[in-house]
């Protein structure tokens, strides 16, 4: 009877021996946000404060130094913090989520003088629109984005349009900014300008507002404010293999049957890295709403539109007056970045912009009457292409001369166009 139950225990020994020598811990965890991104530069340790490490640029940090009864804790200061058993960690690579912390990190802008500062450390009034911001807004182009935000007003006359008003001033008084080339300037005319819309808000690290004559180191056409678009860069590995990221999305919105689609892929070495997107968009008749709620029922309707017939204009009946005929337009834009980072204090980057759009119809002008007929048989702008080139380079070092430099060679080519004929 002893010899049995010696060898039943033997047995059952052997079956947790194998079970629990057979469950993996997890040597390695990739440490994700609330948008399945991964959070660089996390500080996990032990609560015996004996070992530590961080998490690498994308998230992921190797947990082989720490013993498998471990506790450890995960602290960043713009997220909150976390304690966890390694011993929950069964996959081999695990996901740990961090949630915002509601205390943030005041943010660095570069517009105010072109150099890296504290948002806090300077006199201005900045506001700077990241891109993680930009995601939540999903709008449908860069001149949303900035009245979405809620740090610029914005005039549109039409759905392809969107000119930015800062303290009154727009046009030819504001300066828009794409990665430190200048978009429009002083020659430019003084009426609404629509240049934001060519710019892919789906490919922006992030976009500064700059308000009021601070903004006048840059000139005098920046009297108003400055709007400076700075777009993402290509990542560089951390060792010898290649990193890949893919990111694509395609977005339908009713009010304007609109359809857009993006994609972009990010290739990078240690030295080498590569950026490519591609957002193609098309718009169409735009639908207002129904609800009239201050009372006048046939307020801001489209009774009529004017087309032809064997040549001649003609005035036509709107079959449905809450659709504004004549709003629809396509765009596309494409973007090439490609990095070259020899050394860690000097780097090169090649950045290439193409933007494309087909005519723009400008509805209030084809909604407006002289006495009872429509004024205009056509009015729209011609399609806006924006050839957008830069080569910079970055200086890291100090010297005598400079704490840092950026030389930028860049060549821009903008073709805009204005049609219109009365009835």
């Amino acid at each position: 009877m002893l010899k049995h139950k010696l060898f039943i225990s033997l047995i059952i020994s052997l079956f947790f021996g194998l079970v629990l020598s057979n469950t993996s811990i997890a040597q390695f965890i990739h440490i994700i946000d609330e948008h399945n991104k991964g959070i660089p530069d996390v500080f996990i340790y032990d609560l015996q404060n004996k070992t530590s490490t961080l998490s690498n640029k994308n998230g992921k940090a190797n947990l082989e130094n720490f013993g498998k009864s471990d506790i450890i804790v995960l602290q960043h200061p713009s997220f909150e913090r976390k304690v966890l058993s390694i011993r929950d960690l069964k996959n081999e690579i695990t996901n740990i989520q961090l949630s915002t912390s509601l205390i943030q990190i005041p943010e660095f802008v570069l517009s105010a003088s072109r150099t890296r500062e504290g948002e806090d450390e300077i006199p201005y009034k900045i506001e700077s629109i990241n891109a993680r911001k930009i995601e939540q807004l999903n709008v449908q182009t860069a001149a949303d984005m900035l009245q979405g935000s809620g740090t610029v007003l914005v005039q549109k006359s039409q759905l392809g349009g969107g000119s930015p008003i800062i303290r009154g001033f727009e046009a030819n008084r504001l300066l828009m900014v794409v990665d430190g080339v200048r978009m429009n300037n002083a020659i430019y005319r003084s009426g609404h300008l629509q240049n934001a819309i060519t710019i892919d808000q789906s490919v922006l690290e992030r976009a500064e507002v700059m308000y009021g004559p601070s903004s006048v180191m840059y000139g005098s056409d920046a009297l108003g404010g400055i709007i400076h678009f700075y777009s993402k860069n290509p990542t560089l590995s951390e060792n010898d293999s290649m990193i890949h990221k893919i990111n694509a999305y395609t977005r339908f919105s009713s009010a304007n049957n609109e359809i857009t689609g993006h994609a972009d892929i990010e290739l990078g070495w240690k030295k080498w890295g590569l950026l490519t997107s591609i957002t193609n968009s098309k718009f169409d008749d735009l639908r207002m709403g129904t609800n009239r709620i201050h009372g006048y029922d046939e307020w801001g309707k489209s009774l009529a539109y004017v087309t032809q017939f064997n040549g001649i204009d003609s005035t036509v009946n709107n079959d449905n007056p809450l659709i504004q005929k004549f709003t629809g337009y396509q765009q596309m834009d494409l973007l090439q970045k490609v990095l070259f980072q020899p050394n860690t204090i000097l780097d090169f980057i090649l950045n290439i912009q193409y933007s494309n759009s087909s005519d723009i119809p400008r509805y209030d002008r084809l909604n407006d009457y002289s006495g009872n007929n429509l004024r205009f048989a056509e009015w729209h702008y011609g399609p806006q292409e924006r050839l957008f080139t830069a080569f910079t380079t970055n200086l890291n070092k100090e010297t005598k001369l400079y704490d840092g430099a950026k030389l930028i060679a860049a060549f821009q080519n903008i073709n805009e166009s204005r049609i219109d004929r009365r009835f």
